[in-house]
């Protein structure tokens, strides 16, 4: 490194001249083609001001975690080489880093009892070309660990802090195992043949008339219903494993919210003559759901989340059902094809034949197909790799 780690410094920020110096710096790397440099910072001040990035903001959280609140949120971070000259009060940031704070919840060999944990979420990682090869990037997430960590290790820390759970999404390989990140990849498959999974495999399960399209903010129900079943499977986990640590993001109506903001304001640049999006997704009157979001750029329908009542009795039909809506969606959207990360539609029953037709009708390139965005966790102190379970490792607690 050019400069001795002395005079390295990471600093919290909230100065919205400096993140907007790092929003339009990091864009180089983060912008899709359809936005400039101005219209990224634009998008990520957008997103910055949304319900999940204040949730410190919240009084419920504010009620229910009044001595850890202020730690939820969005949180940007810079690391600054004090060497440089400070000509203005960027001139000496070197990168820079955001995290998002989420509630978690947490099962361990110690008690069965679900725990809430404070879900880290590091994204938008960024070294200027300039400053690129110093170690720069590598220092910053160093001292962010060791941050969050010091947080938790105070002798009155409140307990949210002292288990809190670190992860990211990696666009380079193994590039974070060194700093105590152990891959969770989680492959992908896309469907290009919408046309054939309608009429051959949704078949008789494509109907009108009941469910509803899902808008901007209307259903807490189905966030309820999320909710009971995420807790079940980590009940079910714990049982299965009862020596391992079992981990997920908790479903909220805002993280949801957060994928619709970017849907939004993306549509208008890429199709600027076409109405904004007004359906992320479609409920059946039993609560079963599909949450879906436009990624325009890959000209995609992602599936974020898929939940199907456990009192349903015909689920495959369900399955079939919420599919056939999400191809009328892409439809209507333009988009040519679906994708979804393998663990949503997990290897349950009801979902083996959906997995059989597509083995048979798709290009084998589609199916298994390696993520972009690598899942990397640091699990809790004193927890291997083997012992730590993250459930619900899918698109929806992407950052």
């Amino acid at each position: 490194m050019a400069s001795s780690r002395e005079r390295l410094m990471l600093e919290q920020v909230t100065d919205p001249e400096i993140i907007r110096f790092t929003h339009l710096q990091n864009s180089e790397a983060w912008r899709s083609k359809y936005l400039t440099a101005e219209e990224y910072a634009e998008r990520e001040k957008l997103l910055g001001s949304s319900a999940i990035s204040t949730r410190n903001k919240c009084l419920e959280m504010q009620e229910q975690f009044p001595d850890t609140y202020s730690w939820l949120g969005l949180k940007y971070f810079v690391l600054k080489n004090k060497s440089l000259p400070e000509t203005s009060k960027m001139s000496q940031i070197v990168s820079s880093c955001e995290t998002l704070n989420r509630i978690g919840w947490m099962v361990g060999p110690e008690s069965s009892e679900i725990r809430p944990v404070l879900s880290v979420c590091i994204g938008g990682v960024f070294t200027s070309k300039e400053n690129r090869g110093k170690g720069y990037a590598g220092e910053m997430i160093t001292r962010l660990n060791a941050f969050y960590d010091d947080l938790g290790s105070q002798p009155d820390a409140p307990r949210l802090l002292r288990d809190k759970i670190m992860f990211l999404y990696s666009e380079v390989g193994e590039y974070y195992s060194k700093f105590g990140y152990i891959s969770k990849p989680v492959p992908v498959h896309a469907i290009s043949s919408l046309e054939g999974l309608v009429n051959v495999f949704c078949a008789a399960n494509v109907v009108d008339g009941d469910g509803r399209s899902l808008g901007f903010d209307d259903y807490e129900d189905l966030i309820e219903l999320e909710k009971e079943q995420f807790q079940k499977s980590l009940v079910k986990l714990q049982r299965a494993h009862p020596n391992s640590h079992i981990f997920t993001v908790e479903p909220s109506l805002e993280i949801y919210q957060w994928f619709k903001h970017r849907d939004i304001f993306l549509a208008s640049k890429v199709n600027p003559e076409s109405l904004p999006p007004t359906k992320f997704g479609f409920a059946l009157p039993d609560g079963s759901h599909v949450i879906w979001h436009h990624h325009w750029p890959e000209k995609a329908l992602y599936i974020v989340k898929i939940c199907i009542n456990d009192d349903t009795i015909n689920k495959e039909g369900t399955l079939k059902r919420l599919l056939a809506e999400s191809v009328a969606e892409a439809a209507r959207s333009g988009l040519d094809h679906l994708e979804f990360w393998d663990e949503e539609i997990a290897d349950f029953e009801w979902s083996r034949s959906l997995f059989e037709y597509l083995e048979s009708s798709e290009n084998k390139e589609n199916l298994y197909k390696e993520n972009g965005s690598r899942s990397a966790i640091r699990p809790p102190e004193g927890c291997s790799s083997g012992g730590f379970i993250w459930d619900n490792n899918t698109k929806f607690c992407w950052f």
